[in-house]
């Protein structure tokens, strides 16, 4: 029996498993992974996974390590506290914060500052700041260490991640503040290593203990709140704050917290096709206000007319998105059996696209002046920090509008027939006597391919700006790759579409093409540092060369030659045996 144990045949063995994915993923269905793992080496009695850590391998491979390889790595922590070391954290914290400050509005850089030295601060909330912001480090000093064994910005934050995740199994029955925070930010970080499936897991403990904490309650619903909401940190010194003043702070903080984690629900159920954690009628916390904000990061009189305006205006439209996601993963899935032919669907269903996408428009048209997308106003974004939150606001605008003007808008094969609206004309000379022969429902889906296309150029006019002036808004926005495979496929879609009628000039090819060009080479500039992000590349590759009539080589999405094979590590030795491909 012991022969026929394929742990005792190889080191390097791959399991077979499935993720079963929705209508808006990049690749909906159930997706076949083959998981490439290192099984828990045969210990010594006695010894126990303490003595071992994990590391991820040149080729990508996950390997189990003795404690004395990481070692090499102690000069990284504080031996006391297991956090960052002292050296390091300083310049984590400063590149966090420009790089992800506008994300994480629940963090305030003084007041982690003061908590890192009064000794207040959560390592593992620190371990997973790190883990996400090693990529963007520059690899001198004293994080030169990570130079030579971790290849790839995306693997720089290794040595973090297994840090974080050896304390949060200690801290999931502790539901606090940080805990969460830390959840939220562990979902990136997955998300950057790989492991889309971590991000899901994560994502969903972060709104899960948020709620549990009771965080999309209103304040005067909770029967003491100033049990639930204070935590009684250290007030004086630095910070200078009155107990008043930190009691309010610390409800501001948990209010946006909690809109962070609802925010990053709302994009994993975009990227996976599946219903968001928490329903609008279940949440009763108010959508924070710029005051609201000012209080959150201590600027009691903030004079700037933009900073802490972005992201009370992306929670609203989140609130807009995570109900359009209801609609499209419903619609899309009543819609099924009649994609290849050429039913429709009910007038109701449509009616029900078409007021989605004009309350986002009418959203979007309400925006202040200050936060309307433009040169300048990118600019003043960056200056605060906010440029990643910015630009996924107005980029997650265009792609609801794309998804929301399609009936199947990731596989991208028919138009949605619903009217136009007036924000989104065709633009180019139009020919009438190509219009004259279109009637009802062809006119109408015709508009809507150009309301498509017109969200497509928007896009590209985006990220044309954010090149040239800065790139970090959206390198440091891995979820906008869904934005970028949306806008790609949809030209795609539109290039490969038999007998369409065209209402521009011979111009128009080209001008797609360079978008096309465009998107992809921003998921791959995305992918160095969010490796999970090159699946969703592959994909858009095998579409565009079955677009063009090519083979994809005889690869499909769930192949196991694709990104989908992950290096793990399983110290489940009965798992590796049932599930191991023999």
């Amino acid at each position: 029996m012991g022969g026929d144990n394929p742990i005792a045949k190889s080191r390097i063995l791959r399991l077979r498993c499935y993720r079963r994915l929705g209508p808006t993923a990049a690749a909906p269905g159930v997706r076949r992974l083959f998981v490439a793992v290192q099984p828990y080496p045969n210990l010594p009695a006695g010894q126990g996974r303490d003595d071992s850590r994990t590391e991820s391998s040149p080729g990508g491979l996950s390997i189990s390590t003795p404690r004395s390889t990481w070692s090499a790595y102690n000069n990284l922590f504080d031996s006391q506290a297991q956090r960052p070391h002292s050296l390091i954290l300083p310049i984590i914290l400063n590149v966090f914060f420009d790089h992800f400050g506008g994300h994480f509005p629940f963090l305030q850089k003084r007041v982690l500052n003061y908590h890192v030295r009064t000794g207040e601060a959560s390592s593992f909330l620190l371990n997973a700041i790190s883990a996400l912001t090693a990529r963007f480090c520059p690899l001198d000093g004293p994080l030169a260490i990570l130079k030579d064994r971790f290849k790839g910005k995306w693997r720089q934050g290794a040595p973090f991640l297994a840090k974080a995740k050896d304390q949060l199994a200690s801290l999931l029955s502790i539901p606090a503040s940080d805990v969460v925070a830390g959840l939220v930010i562990m979902a990136w970080v997955e998300f950057g290593d790989n492991n889309e499936a971590g991000m899901w897991m994560y994502s969903g403990m972060a709104i899960r203990m948020a709620q549990d904490l009771g965080y999309h309650r209103r304040l005067e619903a909770v029967a003491d709140p100033a049990q639930v909401f204070r935590d009684f940190s250290n007030t004086t010194g630095d910070l200078n704050l009155t107990d008043d003043q930190a009691a309010l702070h610390q409800h501001k903080a948990q209010l946006v917290l909690f809109w962070t984690a609802f925010s990053l629900d709302v994009y994993v159920s975009l990227v996976t096709g599946r219903p968001t954690t928490l329903q609008r009628n279940e949440i009763d916390a108010p959508i924070p206000s710029a005051e609201d904000m000012n209080v959150t990061q201590l600027e009691w009189s903030s004079s700037d007319p933009m900073r802490n305006r972005i992201f009370p205006e992306v929670v609203a439209f989140m609130l807009h998105f995570s109900e359009s996601l209801k609609i499209l993963n419903r619609m899309t899935t009543m819609s099924t059996a009649s994609l290849d032919g050429d039913e429709n669907l009910p007038y109701s269903s449509l009616r029900e696209f078409s007021q989605a996408r004009s309350n986002l428009l009418g959203r979007y048209k309400s925006l202040p002046r200050q936060l309307t997308f433009g040169v300048d106003t990118y600019k003043r974004s960056l200056t605060s920090s906010q440029s990643g939150l910015f630009i996924t606001l107005h980029l997650f605008f265009y792609t609801f509008i794309i998804l929301l003007s399609r009936k199947d808008p990731c596989s991208t094969r028919r138009g949605l027939h619903n009217p136009s609206d007036e924000s989104f004309q065709p633009i180019g000379n139009q020919d009438q006597g190509d219009t004259t022969t279109l009637h009802g429902t062809q006119l109408e889906e015709q508009q809507n391919l150009e309301i498509s296309r017109m969200a497509c150029q928007k896009m590209a006019h985006i990220l044309t700006v954010a090149d040239v002036v800065q790139k970090t808004g959206y390198l440091a926005s891995p979820f906008t790759n869904h934005c970028f495979f949306v806008a790609a496929s949809s030209i795609l879609h539109d290039e490969a579409k038999p007998g369409q009628v065209v209402f521009r000039d011979s111009f128009m090819s080209s001008t797609t093409e360079n978008d096309f060009d465009l998107f992809n080479d921003k998921l791959r500039e995305q992918s160095e540092y969010f490796r999970a992000i090159g699946s969703v590349l592959s994909t858009l590759m095998q579409r565009k060369n079955l677009s063009a009539g090519e083979d994809d080589g005889g690869q499909s999405t769930g192949d196991e030659d694709g990104d989908n094979s992950l290096g793990r590590v399983v110290e489940d030795p009965g798992i590796v045996t049932r599930y191991s491909i023999r």
